[in-house]
């Protein structure tokens, strides 16, 4: 029997995160390793009416395709991203690596000549995403590789990550929407304030946060990293 909490993880990321409705096209993203997770999604966004499609990176095929490709290549962008930023309503990304250093030798010319390939994808989906076309989230499914690079057994790295998602409680949706009131309380108090003061036992410190915008950090309202396109 699989672990419990990914069919809870499943309903935060469809019900929450990205809040699948029937008839979305959605896609994930993921390696090999995300499969717990992988099945959980694809069952629970069958079930909210949702059409899921996959991409799923082998390991090992990022470093050969930088090792070997060449600049024309390289300038072509990924012509499959493009299509799901382009036109499909919500995208997953799970990371699952099975090991976070391979591309540490690639050589740096060829992995920004790919980098400024995306952008064009990227900067339609950070205006999709804007606008609300386009819902998506980024999560993780712990490896024996991400454990090893926060020096933890696979073990304390699944406790840690599946607890820090919450979905240890009974009702991980319920706590991740009282997370977001809370927040949103504070998001607002901080609106249009010019000066933040902090003190403490250890701590005495003034920051000017006069015209900065604050957001609330809570499990759907995500914006673009390095993950996105990877």
């Amino acid at each position: 029997m699989g672990d419990p909490r990914y069919a809870k993880m499943a309903r935060v990321i469809c019900e929450y995160s990205v809040g699948i409705r029937s008839g979305d096209m959605v896609f994930i993203h993921t390696s090999p390793a995300a499969t717990p997770l992988v099945l959980e999604l694809t069952r629970e966004i069958v079930q909210r009416g949702g059409y899921p499609q996959y991409l799923v990176d082998l390991p090992g095929v990022d470093e050969v395709f930088l090792r070997y490709a060449n600049d024309d290549q390289l300038r072509i962008g990924p012509p499959l991203m493009k299509k799901v930023v382009e036109e499909f309503d919500v995208r997953i990304r799970v990371g699952a690596d099975s090991n976070t250093k391979a591309l540490s030798n690639v050589d740096p010319r060829k992995v920004s000549m790919l980098t400024a390939a995306k952008r064009p994808t990227q900067e339609t989906f950070m205006r999709r995403q804007a606008s609300g076309e386009l819902r998506w989230v980024v999560t993780q499914c712990p490896t024996e590789a991400y454990a090893q690079d926060a020096d933890m057994s696979l073990r304390e790295y699944e406790e840690f990550v599946l607890g820090a998602c919450l979905v240890d409680r009974d009702d991980p949706v319920a706590e991740w929407k009282a997370i977001s009131a809370r927040q949103q309380k504070l998001v607002d108090w901080l609106t249009g304030k010019k000066r933040l003061q902090v003190n403490g036992p250890n701590c005495e410190m003034i920051v000017g946060i006069e015209g900065r915008a604050f957001m609330n950090s809570d499990g759907k309202k995500n914006f673009p990293d390095g993950e996105i396109f990877t």
